[in-house]
């Protein structure tokens, strides 16, 4: 699987704002409905609300990760989301969360979402790439900061 099969500008929006948990999954919910491979972004929203019913997602220092595992989406996908004046609930650390992913895959990939959604987790609790996600001006200088900071040389020369 290549970094670049994941994500791209497209799938990036740097302006969302939300006052709660729910609007934060809706408004990337919407982000994801854009995509191609999005058949049904309804059947996302009930999975990822499914799971942060059952175990809600691990909010770290300013980021969180939702993921879905839902046959409304035929191949596994990463969707980025940066809110200005950061979202209606805080984080675990007190602040204000900011950065949110979104992974989404079909039922069938649980073992691709589950490695996809551990390295997004790992990589919002890195204070200095967390930093650089803040900072970023464009979707462009968000996926060079995701591709440098995400472990994919592995999967890239295996495709090769």
């Amino acid at each position: 699987m290549k970094f670049t099969d994941l994500i791209n500008e497209r799938n990036i929006d740097l302006t969302l704002s939300a006052d709660s948990e729910l609007e934060t999954i809706l408004s990337m919910v919407d982000l994801a409905s854009h995509c191609q491979k999005v058949e049904d972004s309804g059947d996302i929203a009930q999975t990822i609300l499914h799971y942060e019913v059952m175990a809600p997602s691990f909010n770290g220092s300013c980021g969180i990760v939702f993921h879905s595992l839902s046959d409304g989406i035929s191949a596994p996908k990463i969707f980025f989301g940066r809110f200005d004046k950061g979202i209606g609930y805080k984080s675990k650390a007190g602040r204000p969360i900011d950065l949110v992913f979104l992974v989404a895959a079909p039922s069938s990939c649980d073992n691709e979402l589950v490695e996809i959604w551990e390295r997004l987790d790992h990589l919002v609790q890195q204070q200095p790439t967390r930093e650089l996600l803040q900072s970023s001006k464009s979707p462009e200088e968000i996926l060079q900061v995701l591709i440098r900071n995400l472990d994919w040389k592995k999967e890239t020369a295996d495709a090769e």
